[in-house]
C-alpha cells in the first residue's frame, strides 16, 4: 500500500493549466513530491509520512494511508481524557494537522489541546517543518481568539507519551480519506468528471460543524494571517467569462442559469487561488480583511451583477456590453459572414 495517496481529481491543477499551486511540493521536507506537467509526482520510497503536504493541500487531494486527521478529531472529542498530540503516539507529526482541524478539535472538545514538541529538537526534519508547525498553531490560536473561544492549542515539551488515544481501527472505514487510488491515466473521462464536481473537504465540513457552537464574532482578521480562509472581490472590468465560478472546486463562487451575477460564500472558499489564476483580466482578487461574522453566518455576498440580454440571432442569454444585440459568438459569425460575402 502506498504511504501517500493522491486523489488526482481533487487536485486543483487538474482543473486548469493556469493553476499556480505548488503547496504540496513546497511543504515536503524531503522532496518526495515533484511537479511534472503540473501534476504531483510522488516518490513513495522517499516519503517519511510526516503529513506536511496533507495539511497544506487546500482540497485534501493528498492523504496518508495510515493516518486520518478527521478520525483523530472524533477520537479526541469522544474521549474524556486530555488530548496530547504527540508524534510518538497518535500523530505522524504536528505538521500533519491543519489549523481547521486544530480549531475544530478545541471547540468540539471544549478543552485546551496540548501539542508536545518534546521530540522536535532531535527530529531530522524539524528545521524544514518547524516554521510550518509554528504557523499552523499560531493561526489556530488566532482563529480561536477571534471566535471568542477561551480554548487554545498549547505547546509543551515533555517526554514521549505512549499509547495516547489509540485509533479505533473499526472507524477507519467511516473516515478513511484515501478512498481513491491514483489513476495513471490522469485526464481520462472519469477523472475529469469527478474533477468538475464541487466538493467540500472533510476538514472544512468539520470546521463548519464546530462553528455551530460559536454564537457570534465581530472580529476582523487579516487575510494574510490565514492559510485557508479568504474573502473575494471583483473589479468592474470583469467581462463575465464565467471561468472563475466554473473552475472553483468547492462552489464558493456561483451564478444563476442566466449567468447574471457572481455570488461568493466565504465559508466554502478554500483559498486555493484558482479563481485568481484563471482570470485573464485580473478582475477577481483577495481582500485584505476577513470577517469571522460572515464565516459563522455563512453569508452569501453578491460580488457583481451583469446586464443580461437575449441574443437577437441565437436567442441565448449573453452579457450585454455596448449597443450590440448579438452575443459574442454571433458577432464573430456575422463578421466572418460579411468578410466572406463582401
Amino acid at each position: 500500500m502506498a504511504k501517500l495517496e493522491l486523489s488526482i481529481h481533487r487536485c486543483i491543477n487538474t482543473l486548469s493549466k493556469q493553476s499556480g499551486c505548488y503547496l504540496c511540493e513546497d511543504s515536503c521536507p524531503v522532496d518526495t513530491i515533484s511537479m511534472e506537467n503540473q501534476t504531483p509526482e510522488i516518490s513513495q520510497s522517499e516519503c517519511i509520512e510526516c503529513g506536511g503536504c496533507v495539511s497544506a493541500c487546500p482540497t485534501e487531494a493528498l492523504s496518508l494511508s495510515k493516518f486520518s486527521p478527521l478520525e483523530l478529531v472524533f477520537e479526541s472529542v469522544e474521549s474524556s481524557d486530555e488530548t496530547i498530540l504527540d508524534c510518538n503516539s497518535n500523530i505522524p507529526c504536528l505538521v500533519s494537522l491543519s489549523p481547521e482541524y486544530l480549531v475544530s478539535m478545541a471547540i468540539l472538545k471544549n478543552k485546551d489541546i496540548v501539542a508536545n514538541f518534546g521530540s522536535c529538537g532531535s527530529c531530522e526534519i524539524f528545521s524544514e517543518v518547524g516554521g510550518q508547525i509554528d504557523s499552523q498553531i499560531s493561526e489556530a490560536n488566532l482563529l480561536l481568539e477571534g471566535l471568542n473561544s477561551s480554548k487554545r492549542i498549547k505547546l509543551i515539551s515533555i517526554e514521549s507519551v505512549k499509547d495516547i488515544q489509540k485509533l479505533d481501527s473499526k472507524k477507519r472505514g467511516l473516515f478513511d480519506l484515501s478512498a481513491f487510488q491514483r489513476d495513471n491515466s490522469i485526464f481520462d473521462s472519469d477523472t475529469l468528471k469527478k474533477a468538475k464536481e464541487k466538493s467540500t473537504p472533510d476538514r472544512r465540513k468539520l470546521f463548519l460543524m464546530a462553528l455551530q457552537r460559536v454564537e457570534s464574532s465581530n472580529h476582523i482578521l487579516l487575510s494574510s494571517d490565514l492559510s485557508s480562509l479568504s474573502e473575494k472581490a471583483i473589479k468592474t472590468n470583469c467581462n463575465n467569462c464565467q471561468i472563475c465560478y466554473r473552475v472553483c472546486p468547492s462552489g464558493a463562487l456561483k451564478s444563476d442559469y442566466k449567468n447574471s451575477f457572481i455570488e461568493f460564500n466565504s465559508s466554502l472558499c478554500l483559498k486555493c487561488g484558482l479563481c485568481i489564476d484563471v482570470c485573464e483580466v485580473n478582475a477577481i482578487y483577495e481582500t485584505e480583511d476577513f470577517s469571522l461574522s460572515k464565516l459563522i453566518k455563512r453569508d452569501k455576498e453578491r460580488l457583481i451583477e451583469f446586464n443580461i440580454a437575449k441574443c437577437h440571432e441565437c436567442d441565448g442569454y449573453f452579457t450585454k456590453i455596448g449597443d450590440s444585440n448579438l452575443c459574442h459568438r454571433c458577432q464573430i459569425e456575422e463578421s466572418e459572414a460579411l468578410e466572406l460575402w463582401s
